[in-house]
């Protein structure tokens, strides 16, 4: 469908406008606008083609960052018929844009769009086009006073989304992005965002964390794609929301006691996570986990061995020479795990990976290399699991034992009350009581005959 420039989309719109104001039977529904209490406005049944779609959509928003060459054209001239036509597709690919689909073709659109006096939706994108793709000619919608503010528009989005389940209505990523304009748009500090978004819930503190959190969350994103020199893109992250929350939580939990653990733990967590191993692998990574075990198995490796050591050693001769002769006691560096999540990084969706091997690199294959990572990971964990299982196993007696200490204190306190009680009988108190020191009698004869 050819666009129609925005001169001619004002003047119909206007028209359809015009046609109805006069009529008593026209549809009117209340839109939140400006604060303004009561607020209608009129709904017009307007052409298909008199509307846009909006390329500042936080559906598409990230798919279109993701995208490079798509974000030029859309940038370029975003109603354009090219720019439009992506835009099209972007929403035809978002996740129940059948559903969506079906339900228009089922029962019709129920629910107004809104878009501004020069046909550019607020709302309704996926709307629009599935009803262009269902043969449909026209849609119901709101149309906004002329030159609204940017800020009203935005808390109108906001508005809508807190009206639907807002963190199943968009990606992962795109939830981020949104809460970012909405804090650089609207000016809202974090309380302020949880308040409009939903997530206080009685309680603002909580609320403000996870806007906090979220916010943690995006940066990190941004500096992995500022690490892998943009090759990294927004939608690679949208299935791992739940790694990068633990990564978060694990680094802020231990930033402030071991910074050089936190640090270690995050990479080690971001390098798994870029080279594809399974989440049930990278949630075993652990501080003390980090380099005792997983970047030992990743030397070990016969596929990842000779790289791992060449890029960790060729990080280490960049160091200023003579610092360690400087301190009382010298020490050996952590190693910089983050060389090696810059090299995976910086090589997505290449062929090769170039391994920094003496001072010849040489170009290795990269999917058998990061199928060795993975394997070297899956091997970790199984590691840390039996680690696990032994320290379980080793520790178990002795929290048991705490924790029948703690039940007998709190017996004592109990029969203290109990005896008061005329009614209280004693008679089953001591055959548990003797039961007891049966088993108590056993345990300490096993330890002795240990102890021989």
């Amino acid at each position: 469908m050819a666009v129609l420039s925005q001169p001619v989309r004002e003047e119909r719109i206007e028209k359809e406008l015009e046609a109805i104001r006069s009529r008593t039977d026209t549809e009117r529904i209340p839109i939140p606008w400006k604060n303004e209490r009561g607020r209608v406005f009129e709904v017009i049944n307007l052409s298909l083609d008199c509307v846009v779609l909006n390329p500042a959509s936080h559906r598409v928003r990230e798919q279109l960052e993701s995208n490079p060459k798509d974000r030029a054209i859309v940038e370029a001239d975003p109603f354009g018929d090219e720019a439009q036509g992506i835009l099209t597709r972007l929403l035809q690919e978002t996740e129940h844009f059948e559903d969506l689909q079906a339900n228009l073709d089922a029962e019709g659109q129920n629910e107004a769009g809104v878009i501004t006096a020069a046909g550019v939706l607020i709302n309704a994108n996926r709307r629009a086009v599935a009803l262009r793709d269902l043969g449909q000619t026209h849609i119901r919608v709101v149309v906004l006073p002329k030159k609204p503010d940017p800020a009203d528009i935005a808390r109108l989005e906001l508005s809508f989304q807190m009206k639907r389940d807002f963190r199943q209505d968009y990606t992962f990523v795109n939830q981020l992005l949104f809460i970012e304009d909405i804090k650089r748009q609207l000016g809202y500090s974090d309380e302020d965002v949880a308040r409009a978004m939903g997530l206080a819930k009685g309680d603002p503190r909580k609320g403000s964390e996870e806007v906090r959190k979220q916010t943690r969350l995006l940066a990190l994103i941004r500096e992995i794609q500022i690490r892998s020199d943009g090759h990294v893109p927004l939608d690679f992250f949208d299935d791992r929301a739940i790694a990068l929350a633990e990564i978060d939580d694990i680094y802020e939990g231990l930033r402030e006691r071991d910074a050089t653990g936190a640090e270690q733990v995050k990479e080690m967590r971001l390098l798994a996570m870029l080279v594809g191993t399974e989440y049930r692998s990278i949630r075993l990574i652990r501080a003390e986990t980090a380099s005792a075990v997983v970047l030992s198995e990743l030397r070990r490796n016969e596929a990842v061995g000779d790289a791992v050591e060449a890029v960790l050693s060729a990080e280490a001769r960049q160091e200023l020479p003579g610092v360690d002769e400087l301190a009382d006691e010298p020490t050996e560096a952590a190693p910089n795990i983050g060389s090696l999540v810059d090299l995976v990084a910086k090589s997505f969706n290449e062929e090769t990976i170039s391994v920094p091997f003496g001072d010849r690199p040489a170009a290795v294959n990269r999917d058998e290399l990061l199928r060795g990572f993975v394997e070297s990971f899956d091997d970790a964990a199984e590691d840390i699991k039996n680690q696990d299982r032994d320290e379980k196993n080793r520790t178990s007696p002795i929290r048991l034992i705490r924790s029948a200490r703690d039940s007998a204190d709190r017996a004592l306190a109990a029969y203290q009350r109990a005896v008061k009680d005329p009614a209280f009988k004693k008679g089953q108190l001591d055959y548990e009581f003797r039961k007891l020191s049966h088993a108590v009698e056993a345990l300490r004869a096993a330890m002795e005959k240990h102890e021989r």
